[in-house]
């Protein structure tokens, strides 16, 4: 009878002991587990890309800040000014506005009167003072109106009517307001002051208002 060797038990078809395959797959399953557990290496990535692009906008925020500092003089920031040129040329467009308006209804008075008629004479000398108003510098729109209504009034009456005295004195305030470059609001207040103290004297009641109203905006 043959004797069986007593390893022959413990061994597979390929002729290797289970003990072996046991650490085999010991081993493997320990490699499994350590691959589970790893960190994904992608957040890394992306967080190297977040923190690239957030020195790229430091950058260039430094960059704009050393743009407007020149040997550590911070400069403010553009404000527009007022352009005086733009101004006048804004005025005097609203004059020849004015002038072109009197001329159209010049036109129209004299297509249904005569020369003769008072109606078109105060309209020529209107239209007259607008025309010189035009030509002259510094003058405000305000200023050219009141001449051209003073000019219609002295066709209209005579010089010392109070019509005309009051008329008279609103466009002396005017110019006075325009050589002195004053805001409309209070050229305004001044011209109606003068003519309210032309019509009442300067004990009114509506004189004493308005010398207020004058007094509040030179403040």
């Amino acid at each position: 009878m043959r004797k069986s060797n007593p390893n022959h038990a413990f061994r597979n078809p390929l002729g290797i002991r289970i003990s072996v395959w046991f650490i085999i797959f010991g081993l493997l399953l320990v490699c499994v587990f350590l691959i589970n557990i790893s960190p994904p290496k992608t957040p890394d990535k992306v967080e190297s890309g977040t923190a690239v692009g957030d020195a790229a906008v430091t950058d260039v925020l430094h960059k704009r800040s050393s743009a407007q500092s020149v040997d550590g003089a911070n400069f403010p920031e553009t404000v527009s000014e007022p352009n005086p040129v733009a101004a006048l040329s804004e005025t005097s467009a609203a004059i020849s506005n004015e002038l072109r308006t009197a001329r159209a209804q010049l036109t129209e008075l004299r297509s249904n009167y005569s020369d003769e008629s008072p109606s078109v004479k105060e309209q020529v000398r209107a239209t007259e003072s607008l025309e010189r108003s035009a030509l002259t510098p510094g003058e405000t729109l305000e200023l050219a109106k009141g001449r051209a209504e003073l000019a219609k009034l002295e066709v209209k009456f005579s010089p010392q009517h109070p019509a005309v005295q009051a008329q008279r004195q609103v466009v002396e305030s005017l110019e006075q307001s325009a050589r002195l470059g004053e805001s409309f609001d209070l050229a305004q207040a001044k011209a109606q002051l003068a003519k309210l103290r032309v019509n009442y004297g300067d004990g009114h009641p509506d004189v004493q208002s308005q010398l207020k109203r004058v007094a509040d905006l030179q403040r």
